[in-house]
Parts: C-alpha cells; structure tokens; sequence
C-alpha cells in the first residue's frame, strides 16, 4: 500500500481504531479487566499458600522427594499446572471485565458477570463429571445425573462466590481510577 494511499499519519491511526483520548478514558476498564484476570488467574497458587499457612497434624511433617527432586521442582511444576488450567478461565474473565466495566461506567449497574462466574463454575463442573459418568447413564440414568447435577451445582456456587469476588475487585479498580482522574 502506497503512503499516499494512507494519507496523513494521524488520520491512518484514527482509521485503525480510537482516538487518543478515547484510549485515556478507557484506562479503568483496562487496569480492571488485567486485574481480575491476573486474580484468576493466580487464584489456585493464592488458595494454596493460605491453605499451607493451616498447620495439618494429619501426619508427621517429613515429606519424601524423588533423588533429583526437591521442594522448589515440586512448587514449580504445582504452579505451571495451575497456571495452565486456570488460563481459559482466565481470558474469559478478562474478556467479560472488559464488557461489564464498559457497561458500569456507562451506567448500566447490574450483576450479570456473576451469573456467567457461576455458569462457567457450574460448566468446569459439570463437562468432565458427564464425561467420566457416560457408561453409567446406560445402567442407572437418574443416579448418574443426580451425582452430575449435585457437584455442578456446587461448581455453580463456587462460581457465584469468585463472581463476587470479581465484580468487588473491579468496582474498587474502577471507583479508585474515577477518583485519581477527577
């Protein structure tokens, strides 16, 4: 493509998406929506260092690693795996931020987000449980979607509660950004 085909410099960057002051004003809903997926995304390790803070008498406290092995391998492959998992999650609460706290700072107070929360809750329960439960929908029908539906329903709860959680942290990221810029 020719420059002269482009025109301007300033007109070719409006062309590809937003003006600079629009960019300025939708820095709450950026900062909130990097927060909350960093929060799910390192949820698991956060829940595993506070669990880990609870002293547990169940055993003696000697633990065993492999020859070659040691504490912090362990805590690194733990943490890539919960990285890994909780990725998709992740983007999707990035993405869902970004549209909830465009709609709030529009004006539109609702809690939508912490619906879709628990319906993702109620899906990550409820997929692998329909996967691992399917030959028994042949023998005994009505106990394997009992069994299904009681855990995915706890998934549903979960996710309602980080749902919550998700919407306190962006409103505080937005109400704190509004008042820095003001």
């Amino acid at each position: 493509m020719l420059r002269s085909e482009l025109g301007p410099p300033n007109k070719a960057r409006r062309k590809i998406g937003h003006a600079p002051e629009e960019s300025l004003r939708r820095t709450p809903e950026i900062v909130a929506t990097v927060v909350n997926a960093l929060m799910v995304l390192f949820l698991p390790i956060i829940v595993s260092a506070v669990a880990s803070l609870v002293p547990d008498n169940t055993h003696s406290g000697a633990v065993g690693y492999a020859p070659g092995s040691s504490p912090l391998i362990a805590a690194t492959r733990t943490m890539i795996l919960n990285v890994s998992l909780m990725a998709p999650f992740s983007a999707v609460a990035a993405w869902r931020t970004c549209v909830h706290a465009t709609r709030w700072r529009e004006g539109e107070r609702d809690f939508q987000g912490v619906l879709e929360a628990g319906s993702c809750g109620f899906a990550a329960a409820a997929i692998p449980l329909i996967l691992g439960v399917g030959p028994r929908l042949q023998t005994n029908p009505l106990l394997a979607l009992g069994y299904v539906l009681f855990y995915a329903t706890f998934g549903f709860v979960i996710g309602l509660v980080v749902g919550i959680f998700l919407q306190l942290t962006a409103m505080i990221v937005l109400m704190v950004l509004e008042l820095v810029t003001e």
